[in-house]
């Protein structure tokens, strides 16, 4: 599918919500899923490639941001491709 990348840099596929790239926000951007993969496409680029998640409102976080804009966000959502982060005593 194509659409418009918006301001929360995600892109809802069945439910679930998967990360992208922020340098996109505003601009269109092709998702494509598989029965493995979702891989979010922008200029001749990839900006997004997750593992596809079956569960239902689930926000996956990409595990290696590209953007430095995407860093210490992860810990707030629940990610089906990475584990929780540990706490450091």
């Amino acid at each position: 599918m194509r659409i418009r990348l918006g301001r929360d840099y995600f892109v809802r596929i069945a439910g679930s919500d998967y990360s992208v790239d922020p340098v996109m926000v505003g601009r269109m951007v092709d998702a494509v899923a598989d029965l493995g993969q979702v891989t979010i496409t922008g200029d001749g680029r990839t900006l997004g490639s997750h593992v596809r998640c079956w569960a239902s409102a689930v926000t996956v976080i990409d595990p290696a941001p590209t953007s430095k804009r995407l860093h210490g966000c992860g810990s707030r959502f629940l990610s089906a491709t990475t584990t929780p982060p540990r706490r450091i005593r």
